[in-house]
């Protein structure tokens, strides 16, 4: 193996030798770099320098400068660190430094890129268009093309309607450019650029001619309605093409009709409403480069010819009220034209115009009979007159009397009678509360009847449909007295109280006629002058019944139930139980109905051996509608204590509490082998202490166990189809 390994600083070469015989080495060539040239890498135009520099920082000394221009490494016969370099021919070049670093090494440095571009330059602009013919307007999608002597990249186009500009840029950067359709002559130019050397216009551009598009201007009629068998001009402004025709709208179908700017429409046309235009064509090449005639329009022109005007006569409403704010209309529809005014007179000779001109003249608040008639104008033809006119008349609603006006449901037969009216139709009207809305009876008679009406009614006489009305006449139809009920927060109160205590009547129906009372809830009764809903009383000594007496209109008295009034009582108190002896549970029993405090609550005992009760005794809780108890071992009786705003103290009904003894289910008599499907047998229940509330059956003396409904305490079986238990 080598055991020496001598390797210079400078040099390319590495040496391995065998221990440290020389007869036994081996060189080996490495490639070094040293240093650098600057700057690393140079874009240049050629026709922007004469020279460039390049310099070479490194150690050693520059043996010689070299230059690559793709064909292989050239020296340049120069030792400085610094070199200026003669522009070359363009081309992209690579220069390095063969530096000496002593002892017989050498090496090279790092390589600075020089590139050297020719001068942009643009070929000419060649449209698809060869001929150049005019294009039509906006109509001329074609190509332009970059023809040859192109120095560089296409990095753009430009286009101007003129040479002098303004030329706008256009992003593309082919040698191809695809046009839009065009509304204008437009040259253009491609912009070249060739490394870093300037951008240039092509010198020649192409140019596209674009002829203006042909107009129909706007079309204008000297008098836009002509009445029949006159004449007006049709004429044009603005208006450009090699042709100019008007046009007559036929059917939907325009119609040439007349060369030229204007036209004298004749005066032959019917009655109609005729529409012209002015048509504008111009011919030029399409994006096809075929010849086509581009056609243009004026706006759309009426012309209304108008039939002489013919008499309207008007109709409407003629009979209404003496100053009646209603608004009433009167009608005129024109069989041609237009109404120009309405005009008024009272006498239907002398006239006055009016500030209308609708179909529908509207009036109110007259006062004298008037009429009306309408002028018409048909377009431009002449005014004309009705041949006659319409007239209001004034109304009156005249008066009602009636047989008579108060009732009880349902009413006897009456009639009602109209007088001193005036129109020439009416209707008899009935209406019901709230009195809002009116229902038809009869029409055009002077009497009208009515019977077994139920409720209050209106009437009235309705004139020409509401043109007039005649008084109301009231028919009073009273319902059924009802005598509703009575109520008082106060049904107890303490003997000869002098607190004023008081009674509501509510859902009566009638007034209160007058109010009674009686001791006995029966005759005889005693009235009281009251006729209000309220009842005040006080002092009572005894217990009182109170009545109301209600009367509806011409109905019948009705008197309501009676109310008593009594005397304040101790209350009830509730919560009787039927419960087993030592009953843990906690029970409460309530105090009813009491007027005033719980002084304090008593018990009684039930003694069994004399079958008397005990005298009741004082268990406190005073204050307190609620006692409880639990554990009882006799049957007991609890009352309450009360005290109230009387003199002397009372006491509640009491409550009961059953104590029972506990239960004891007893003994079963009757055990018996029978013989399957045909048996029949009572078993006995004896020894009980309770009641019996079922029986129960099972076919193992265990669960499941069969309720049977027997509360009694024998059970008889029948027909047995397996051994049974019964308990």
């Amino acid at each position: 193996m080598f055991s020496t390994l001598f390797v210079s600083k400078f040099s390319r070469q590495v040496r391995f030798c065998l221990g440290f015989s020389l007869a036994l080495c081996l060189n080996v060539q490495l490639a070094f770099s040293q240093g650098a040239v600057y700057p690393l890498t140079n874009d240049y135009c050629s026709t922007s320098i004469t020279s460039f520099n390049l310099s070479w920082s490194g150690t050693g000394a520059v043996a010689n400068w070299e230059v690559n221009n793709g064909s292989g490494w050239s020296a340049i016969a120069s030792t400085s660190n610094s070199i200026s370099v003669p522009t070359p021919v363009p081309g992209n070049y690579k220069y390095r430094v063969n530096a000496n670093m002593g002892g017989g090494n050498f090496a090279f440095s790092t390589e600075a890129t020089v590139n050297i571009y020719a001068a942009s330059q643009a070929g000419a602009g060649v449209p698809i268009f060869s001929d150049g013919s005019p294009r039509c307007f906006g109509d001329n999608a074609g190509t332009v093309t970059l023809g040859p002597g192109t120095t560089g990249n296409i990095i753009g186009w430009s286009s101007s309607p003129n040479l002098t500009g303004p030329w706008a840029q256009i992003s593309n950067s082919t040698s191809t450019l695809t046009l839009g359709n065009l509304t204008e002559t437009t040259l253009f130019k491609a912009i070249v650029q060739n490394g870093v050397c300037p951008a240039v216009l092509s010198t020649n551009y192409a140019q596209i001619d674009v002829l203006a598009a042909p107009s129909g201007g706007t079309a204008t009629l000297a008098a836009p309605s002509i009445c029949q068998s006159s004449s007006t001009l049709a004429s044009a402004s603005g208006q450009s093409g090699s042709s100019l025709d008007w046009q007559l709208d036929v059917s939907s179908v325009w119609t040439d009709v007349a060369s030229g700017a204007s036209y004298s429409i004749p005066t032959s046309l019917t009655p109609a409403t005729y529409n012209y235009r002015l048509k504008a064509s111009r011919s030029c090449k399409d994006a096809t480069n075929a010849t086509v005639t581009k056609l243009a329009y004026s706006n759309t022109v009426s012309l209304l010819v108008s039939a002489p005007t013919l008499a309207t006569n008007p109709t409407g409403n003629n009979v209404v009220a003496a100053s009646d704010p209603t608004i009433n209309s009167i009608t005129a529809s024109p069989t041609n034209g237009s109404i120009v005014r309405w005009e008024l007179s009272n006498d239907n000779s002398q006239w006055t115009p009016l500030s209308q001109n609708a179909t529908t003249y509207s009036y109110s608040n007259l006062s004298n009979s008037t009429f009306y008639r309408v002028i018409t104008k048909n377009g431009a033809c002449a005014e004309t007159t009705s041949s006659s006119s319409v007239k209001i008349t004034v109304a009156k609603g005249g008066t009602i009397s009636a047989s008579g006006t108060d009732f009880c449901s349902p009413s006897s037969a009456g009639s009602l009678t109209i007088t001193n009216f005036e129109g020439t139709s009416w209707v008899w009207e009935s209406s019901v509360s709230p009195f809002v809305t009116w229902t038809p009876i009869v029409s055009n008679v002077n009497t009208s009847t009515f019977a077994s009406v139920t409720q209050t009614t209106q009437y009235r006489v309705n004139v020409n449909a509401g043109k007039a009305y005649s008084n109301v006449v009231n028919v009073q139809v009273s319902p059924l007295s009802a005598s509703g009920s009575l109520s008082t927060p106060n049904a107890t109160v303490c003997p000869s109280d002098p607190t004023n205590r008081n009674i509501t009547l509510a859902g009566n129906t009638g007034s209160v006629i007058r109010w009674e009372y009686s001791i006995s809830n029966g005759d005889p009764w005693t009235a009281i002058g009251n006729t209000t809903s309220t009842l005040l009383f006080n002092n009572l000594t005894e217990s009182v019944f109170y009545r109301a007496v209600v009367k509806s209109g011409a109905c019948s008295l009705a008197n309501t139930p009676s109310l008593k009034i009594d005397v304040a009582q101790g209350g009830q108190v509730t919560g009787n139980a039927n419960i087993c002896v030592f009953d843990p549970a906690v029970r409460s029993l309530s105090l009813q109905n009491s007027t005033g405090t719980v002084l304090n609550w008593e018990k009684s005992e039930y003694n069994s051996g004399t079958s008397t009760w005990g005298a009741f005794t004082n268990i406190g809780n005073g204050g307190s509608l609620f006692q409880t108890y639990s554990n009882l071992v006799k049957s007991t009786r609890y009352r309450a204590v009360i005290q109230s705003d009387c003199a002397t103290a009372v006491t509640s009904a009491y409550a009961e509490i059953t104590v029972n003894d506990v239960s004891v289910g007893g003994t079963l008599s009757g055990t018996k082998t029978v013989r399957p499907g045909s048996n029949s047998s009572p078993i006995n229940l004896v020894g009980i202490n309770g009641n019996i509330l079922r029986w129960e059956s099972s076919a193992n003396n265990a669960n499941p166990w069969q309720t049977i409904n027997n509360t009694t305490s024998i059970f008889t079986y029948t027909n047995l189809t397996q051994t049974t238990y019964f308990r």
